[in-house]
C-alpha cells in the first residue's frame, strides 16, 4: 500500500473513532453504535458498505495501544 493512502486511511480510522467516542458526528455514533451489536456475519455484511468503520472499530477494540496512541497524537487525554 502507499504510504499516502496508509496515512489517509489512519487518519480516516482515527477521525471515526474520535467522532464516537466523544460523539462529535451523529453519522459515525449511529454506525459504530450499531457495529458494536453485531454479529460476525453481520459485521462482515456492513463491511461491504462502510469497510473503514468496520476496520476503525477492530482497531480500537483489537490493536492494543492503538486508542491510547490516537488519544496521544491528538493531544486528547483528559
Amino acid at each position: 500500500m502507499n504510504a499516502n493512502v496508509e496515512a489517509t486511511t489512519d487518519a480516516l480510522h482515527e477521525e471515526i473513532v474520535i467522532a464516537w467516542q466523544y460523539r462529535k458526528d451523529a453519522l459515525h455514533t449511529r454506525l459504530l453504535n450499531l457495529l458494536c451489536t453485531l454479529d460476525p456475519d453481520n459485521t462482515e455484511r456492513a463491511r461491504l458498505g462502510f469497510p473503514d468503520h468496520v476496520r476503525a472499530l477492530e482497531r480500537y477494540r483489537r490493536e492494543p495501544g492503538w486508542w491510547d496512541g490516537v488519544q496521544e497524537r491528538r493531544n486528547l487525554n483528559p
